[in-house]
């Protein structure tokens, strides 16, 4: 919501500015420049100019064809829409759609001149372009720290995961209650998704100094989030208490408060080998049933396995 808001304001600042500036240029087009400034915020600053470098080109190809064909068949509505049914899908196919409309708003304008006036295309062009400028301006002072931002999502999502692994160990521990932890679990899933889809937008922030650490650290945690999601589909098909398990909820019990910044993985893996081997020199299973939970402990241990590696990786990618 936090992100919203700033749109918003942004948006409000923009449209205000624009035609006050315009105003004050003594541009016939205020309102139009107000309504241009708002369609050129975007939510990031990358975003932003992309979208502003487009409808420059977009304006500039699509005033050159329009004036040309005025020129050569008149100055009328029949020609506006030839223009159009050619700007338009032109625009499209160089990747320039974003600037359609506001391009055939402004060409509109030099049509109801009737002729070609130089001053009329100025005025227009420095319409379109007080509505970019003060777009970006917008955009680039309006207070933003994305670093910020990533470092607190990055720690949200620590203690998603702490959390999550903590619904795990009392699922693992007590598999007869599944609907409570369950649904927290759905729960800080969704919590976990929207706060990497926040990252994303954040990381676009960046411009020039982009901080990858914190951005690679938040997609190491989103894999590793993978790996709890199949651990809870495997917790899901034990249906009653195994002594088998509790080796596993002690290993989580010290896993829990190693997630962090500091590579505590890389020891963590070296204990779970272990108890990995110690589940291989168990006596076999004499059951069906026995066999099946063993068999899905064995997959959880992989998917912890799995868990730690996707950290130790991040770590050293880190050092290169």
């Amino acid at each position: 919501m936090k992100r919203d808001h700033q749109i918003i304001h942004k948006i409000a600042l923009a449209f205000s500015v624009a035609i006050g500036l315009s105003w004050l240029l003594n541009l016939p087009g205020a309102v139009t420049s107000g309504i241009l400034a708002i369609i050129s915020i975007q939510p990031t600053k990358t975003d932003t100019l992309l979208i502003i470098a487009k409808r420059l080109l977009s304006a500039t190809l699509g005033f050159a064809l329009a004036l040309w064909l005025w020129e050569v068949f008149g100055y009328t509505l029949a020609v506006y829409v030839l223009v159009g049914l050619l700007f338009i899908p032109l625009s499209y196919a160089i990747n320039l759609g974003v600037g359609v409309v506001p391009t055939l708003v402004l060409a509109g304008t030099l049509l109801n001149v009737g002729s070609f006036d130089l001053l009329v295309l100025t005025q227009t062009s420095m319409t379109l372009g007080v509505s970019v400028l003060v777009g970006a301006l917008v955009t680039f002072v309006y207070p933003n720290h994305p670093k910020q931002a990533l470092k607190e999502y990055a720690d949200a999502t620590d203690q998603l995961i702490q959390e999550s692994l903590r619904f795990f160990r009392q699922l693992l521990q007590e598999p007869a209650d599944q609907l409570g932890p369950q649904h927290a679990f759905e729960s800080l899933d969704q919590e976990g998704k929207a706060l990497i889809e926040q990252a994303e937008l954040t990381n676009k922030d960046f411009l020039f100094h982009k901080d990858n650490s914190l951005y690679a650290y938040l997609r190491m945690r989103q894999s590793q989030m993978n790996r709890v999601r199949r651990l809870f589909r495997l917790v899901q098909s034990i249906e009653s208490t195994t002594p088998y398990a509790e080796g596993i909820c002690l290993f989580v019990d010290r896993l829990i408060p190693a997630i962090g910044e500091v590579d505590q993985a890389t020891p963590l893996r070296g204990d779970l080998v272990e108890l990995t081997n110690d589940y291989r020199k168990k006596p076999l299973p004499t059951t069906r049933e026995e066999f099946e939970v063993r068999a899905i402990l064995f997959q959880m241990l992989f998917e912890l396995d799995a868990f730690l590696a996707v950290k130790i990786q991040y770590h050293q990618q880190l050092a290169k």
